[in-house]
């Protein structure tokens, strides 16, 4: 939502007392992961708030403020009409642990004869290996699947206009828990036979 953003862009500029010059919604200071909303401000300040701290980076990842078309999308296939997709790899620690550094790793997806002669083209330029579609896309969900709508949505994008940032977040957002942040971390930091053994674990828990 552009007018969220506009809001939260005057609110940060007003806490910082200078205006934003640049933003960066996928700083990888502490990871990929956990990738960070970077500002620089005008004064040559900065502000670096990781996704799980941050209200907008939570409103947006929470699905409050998606395009309606967000949550019946007509695109989400898994043969598309593009010659290729190219996504964020999600899972790859699973997948691929060799390549994975928690510095980002592209997944890309071939739909056409076109697709693939461009993507051979640059092959010499680039470290990739062949993966499985579906363990693919079994990992990277909104590839076929769209996003959820919240059940307060709507209520939601009427209080945009009425409520303040901080009061946007207390009122609706939710707050990580034990169960999620465990996940989190298994994801990150575990070995693949240990993340099962978890998942078990966690299935336990209410």
């Amino acid at each position: 939502s552009p007018k969220l953003w506009s809001k939260y862009a005057v609110f940060r500029e007003h806490e910082a007392g200078a205006s934003i010059s640049k933003a960066f919604f996928r700083n990888k200071y502490y990871g990929w992961r956990k990738y960070s909303l970077l500002l620089e401000f005008s004064d040559k300040t900065k502000r670096l708030e990781p996704l799980n701290k941050d209200p907008y980076m939570q409103m947006f990842l929470q699905d409050f403020c998606l395009r309606p078309s967000c949550y019946d999308c007509k695109f989400k296939k898994k043969q598309r009409e593009s010659d290729i997709t190219l996504a964020d790899f999600w899972g790859s620690s699973g997948i691929v642990p060799e390549m994975d550094d928690d510095k980002g790793l592209s997944l890309v997806i071939v739909h056409s004869k076109k697709g693939e002669s461009f993507f051979n083209r640059i092959q010499k330029n680039i470290k990739s290996k062949p993966v499985d579609f579906e363990t693919a896309i079994k990992c990277n969900p909104p590839m076929i699947l769209s996003a959820k709508k919240p059940l307060q949505r709507e209520d939601f994008i009427k209080e945009m206009d009425i409520l303040e940032i901080p009061e946007l977040a207390k009122k609706y957002l939710k707050r990580p828990s034990l169960k999620s942040i465990a996940a989190g971390f298994a994801a990150r930091m575990l070995p693949r036979r240990l993340k099962s053994t978890l998942k078990k674990l966690l299935g336990r828990l209410k």
